[in-house]
């Protein structure tokens, strides 16, 4: 496998989806669709996650407005768990990314 394909859709200020998984040590992408009429989100990938805190920022997605979509190309990640959120409703917005290894 050379990578892998989600899905993340932003409606009514907050991620659809909570728990992403991809695998690890490849390339993946994000399908990012905003249905937020006239409002501005974006995706943000910070980790491996640690106690202490979310991790270094790992990937930052372009802003788009509602009603979009996009698709985000993420470079590859180490296995660990990461955290993926909105920079402009980082509150609202947020949701774990599990990088694993492949299966099979």
């Amino acid at each position: 496998m050379t990578g892998s394909h989600v899905r993340l859709v932003a409606r009514n200020v907050v991620f659809q989806q909570r728990c992403l998984g991809v695998t690890a040590d490849a390339p993946f992408t994000i399908d990012f669709v905003n249905e937020d009429a006239g409002t501005a989100h974006n995706v943000v990938v910070y980790g491996p996650s640690t106690a202490a805190s979310d991790g270094a920022k790992r990937f930052d997605g372009k802003v788009i407005t509602g009603s979009s979509r996009t698709t985000y190309r993420v470079p590859a990640l180490p296995a660990g768990s990461y955290v993926f959120r909105c920079e402009i409703h980082p509150a609202q917005m947020s949701g774990r990314l599990t990088v694993g290894p492949a299966s099979g």
